[in-house]
């Protein structure tokens, strides 16, 4: 097993705990760039910013041909990070509410015909939200107590089915 001393930390570790061809340990070097990047946050943006906008014809080709592969990181990511992300959105609603909602009315304003198709969607397969809706009670809850949201599944059905048999009756 060969070893190497650090430049940064002095320690001696294995030669696979070291960057390519350097005298620095991946982990000090990681701790530098951590350093670098929080001192020069706005320089960092500032690059990433006119790199984007040079090469905005290059991403877009990148994006369209790895479309798969980006969807797939980005579903990984979201699963490994699900409780942080909700966490980030209910603490960015609580600061940002007012502009929320306004977003939130104007994107219903411009896709009235996707929102009513996502309602009459969630009406006729009886999802949770549908349910929890009419129960006015929240989701959460809702899903606490299954035997409740099976019931007022059943009630509905039947309801629905009940109408369907009077109408066939009646014509």
């Amino acid at each position: 097993m060969k070893t190497k001393i650090c430049s940064k930390c002095g320690e001696e570790k294995n030669v696979s705990e070291f960057i390519k061809e350097r005298n620095t340990c991946k982990e000090c070097h990681k701790k530098r760039c951590q350093e670098y990047a929080q001192k020069n946050k706005e320089k960092i943006r500032k690059r990433t910013q006119e790199y984007a906008q040079k090469n905005k014809e290059k991403r877009k080709q990148y994006n369209k041909e790895n479309k798969e592969k980006i969807n797939e990181t980005r579903k990984k990511y979201l699963l490994k990070n699900a409780a942080k992300l909700k966490e980030y959105n209910k603490k960015y609603y609580k600061e940002n509410k007012k502009h929320s909602l306004k977003n939130h009315k104007k994107w219903a304003d411009e896709n009235k015909e996707k929102l009513k198709k996502y309602s009459q969607k969630q009406r006729n397969e009886l999802s949770d939200n549908y349910i929890a809706d009419a129960l006015r009670i929240p989701v959460k809850e809702l899903r606490e107590n299954p035997h409740l949201l099976k019931a007022k599944r059943n009630i509905i059905t039947l309801t629905r089915n009940y109408r369907k048999f009077k109408q066939l009756i009646n014509n």
